[in-house]
C-alpha cells in the first residue's frame, strides 16, 4: 500500500496481557469466538493497525504481547492466535473536501496453535 501513499501498518505492544494496543478497544466475544475490536478515536485515517493476540477459546480470556522479543508470552496447547487488521479508510476527495466521513475496512484471521 506504501505505493499508493499508505505509511507502513502501525504495530504496538499493550501495556498489559489483558488488553489491546493504545490504538484499540476489545470487547469479549462468547468463549472460543474472537472478541470485537474497535479503533478508538485517536487512531489516524488511512493507516492500517495490527491486532495480535492469543485467545483461551474455552475461557475467552485473551493474551495481549507486552514484550517484543520475550519468552513465555504464548502459552500454546490450543490457543488461537488471533491477527486483526483494521484501517479507518476516508477516500481522498472527502479529506479535500474537509469531510470526516470514512468507513473501517477490517480482516480477521484465526489459527489454533499446536505446539
Amino acid at each position: 500500500m506504501s505505493g499508493i501513499g499508505y505509511g507502513p501498518p502501525v504495530f504496538a505492544l499493550s501495556s498489559s496481557a489483558g488488553s489491546p494496543p493504545w490504538y484499540g478497544t476489545y470487547q469479549p466475544g462468547l468463549p472460543g469466538v474472537p472478541g470485537r475490536i474497535s479503533l478508538t478515536a485517536g487512531a489516524a485515517t488511512n493507516t492500517m493497525y495490527v491486532f495480535i493476540y492469543e485467545l483461551n477459546p474455552t475461557t475467552g480470556a485473551t493474551n495481549w504481547a507486552t514484550c517484543d522479543p520475550c519468552s513465555g508470552v504464548r502459552n500454546g496447547g490450543g490457543q488461537l492466535v488471533v491477527v486483526d487488521l483494521k484501517m479507518r479508510w476516508q477516500p481522498l476527495v472527502l479529506k479535500q473536501i474537509g469531510s470526516g466521513a470514512a468507513i473501517t475496512l477490517d480482516a480477521q484471521s484465526v489459527a489454533r496453535e499446536e505446539w
